[in-house]
Formats: C-alpha cells, structure tokens, sequence
C-alpha cells in the first residue's frame, strides 16, 4: 500500500523563510502525490521568519488532498501561527505559546526597497494575514488587530479558546 514504512511528517523548526518554506511545500506535493488519503502531519516550531513564505505554505497545505494534522510546539510567532491554522486538524502542544505580533521584519522587503513600496507590501500582507486569521479562528476583526500591533504571546489553551486549534495535546 502506497505510504507504509515511511514517515508521513514535516519538520518545520527554527526561522521559517522561503527556501524552508519551498523545501516544506515540495516534501507536502511529493507525499500528497504517493498517497493522497493518508494524513501528513506538519509539525510547526518557527518562533519568527517570513509571512509571505507562511502564507504560501498554507496555500499548498490547502490544496493537498491529503488530510493534514499541524501540531504547534515551542514557540510560534506569526509565520508558524499561519502555517498552524490551515491544517485540516489543528493541535499545539500544552507548552507551546502562540503570538500573532507581525514584525517590520515579516516582509520580503531589505533596506534597499523603497519606503513606499516597504509600506504597501505591508499593509497587503497584513490584510492577508488578517482575512486569513478571520476565517480560520474565532477572533473579532479588532482583536486580530490589536494581536497583530502588539505583542501578546498565547498559551496553547488560549490558543485553543481562540479557535486557533482544536486540541490542545497533554501528556
């Protein structure tokens, strides 16, 4: 059977940025492509990195077929939140603390890109971390704000009355 003797897993830790992020998303496609019905479970530990990555990680677990399981642990700052909440199944580790504060360093901007353009590819990327937050959590629009502005580390438990998981994993 397609699938069986080999790990259904990926191992998201450290600094998420594009080239994890590829490495993550082209791992997803080929095991999606050898069993589309097995579930693959994306472990998430990224304290900080990119949101235009995250985001286009969680575009590929969206279109998989196969069910995915992500599992929170350690730390998760906004990119690895992102990548938690477009699993198919949600869970985070009873440790594992959760801020959705976006960073001037969450852009693909560097010094040399102009202030105007640094600006707007803000203000895109917080909208779509923001329409994506609405529709995958329980958190008001002004909350998701107010989240994103300041930071606010959550507990798993919090993170789970948030709606940004569905389990909290205990030992």
């Amino acid at each position: 059977m397609p699938g069986e003797g080999h790990a259904r897993s990926v191992v998201l830790s450290g600094p998420l940025d594009h080239f994890c992020a590829s490495d993550a998303a082209a791992h997803l496609l080929a095991l999606d492509l050898d069993d589309p019905i097995s579930p693959i479970e994306v472990l998430v530990g990224t304290p900080v990195g990119s949101v235009r990555a995250a985001l286009a990680l969680g575009d590929v677990l969206c279109e998989i077929s196969a069910p995915t399981l992500t599992v929170g642990l350690g730390s998760l700052g906004l990119p690895g939140a992102l990548v938690l909440v477009t699993g198919r199944r949600r869970r985070a580790l009873e440790h594992c603390q959760i801020d959705l504060f976006f960073t001037s360093g969450s852009s693909w901007c560097d010094a040399s890109t102009p202030v105007t353009v640094q600006a707007n590819e803000a203000v895109l990327l917080r909208e779509s971390v923001l329409l994506t937050l609405l529709k995958r959590t329980r958190l008001s629009q002004a909350e998701l704000f107010r989240r994103l502005r300041v930071p606010q580390p959550m507990s798993a438990q919090e993170a789970w009355s948030s709606g940004l998981i569905d389990e909290v994993q205990r030992r």
